[in-house]
């Protein structure tokens, strides 16, 4: 998706912070960003309430740094479909948080995530689509 936003010179974004605040403003696509169209429900047509909840908070460096967790879908307070078009729909866009959430490397959670760096980096591609012997 970041190549396509590049192609086509489609990287917008609204900043939170600075002088142009909630500006529509121009910049270069990347993964960090693709990634947060792909979970913002408003991609799929979906409005909704109760994403993240504020669960405690710590003083650090003289100042308060509440804790944010996100909510499990299952338990928004608000969570209406098609409330507006949207670029995929609902059913598609859980496929994709799941694919996602699938990507993530947390072996305690029992995801092994995505290839990364390594001397092993192929060894799935060498794996027999059949049967699952390795290719020789």
């Amino acid at each position: 998706m970041t190549h396509y936003l590049r192609k086509k010179n489609l990287p917008p974004m609204r900043p939170l912070r600075g002088q142009a605040l909630h500006e529509v403003v121009w910049r270069e696509a990347s993964n960090p960003r693709v990634v947060s169209i792909l979970h913002n429900p408003g991609y799929a047509g979906t409005n909704v309430h109760g994403r993240r909840r504020q669960t405690g908070g710590r003083v650090r460096q003289d100042a308060y740094r509440p804790r944010i967790t996100k909510v499990p879908i299952a338990d928004w307070e608000v969570c209406l479909e098609a409330t507006h078009p949207g670029y995929i729909g609902w059913e598609e866009s859980m496929k994709s948080q799941r694919r996602l959430e699938n990507n993530i490397n947390r072996y305690e959670a029992g995801h092994s995530g995505v290839p990364r760096k390594g001397a092993t980096l192929l060894q799935g591609v060498a794996v027999c689509g059949g049967g699952g012997a390795v290719a020789g």
